[in-house]
């Protein structure tokens, strides 16, 4: 199993990998919603929360997931 550590700051939470290194940001776009980037600055997925359903969105904004409480579907 890989850890990942997540630092959180005013607006911006940085996710480092096992090794230390930066492997991007997670910072709120809109109400309840998140955008995840990779350490270049792409957008790689948001996600969406409402009503206890998360929705992950590719970069494209295609939805490619949806997660009710703790069950993906």
């Amino acid at each position: 199993m890989k850890t990942v550590a997540m630092i959180f700051t005013q607006e911006q939470t940085r996710i480092y990998g096992p090794d230390g290194r930066s492997l991007g940001t997670a910072a709120p776009y809109g109400t309840g919603s998140v955008r995840y980037r990779d350490s270049r600055g792409r957008t790689t997925f948001t996600t969406t929360t409402m009503n206890g359903v998360t929705r992950f969105y590719d970069s494209g904004g295609h939805l490619t997931a949806t997660v009710i409480g703790s069950r993906r579907r």
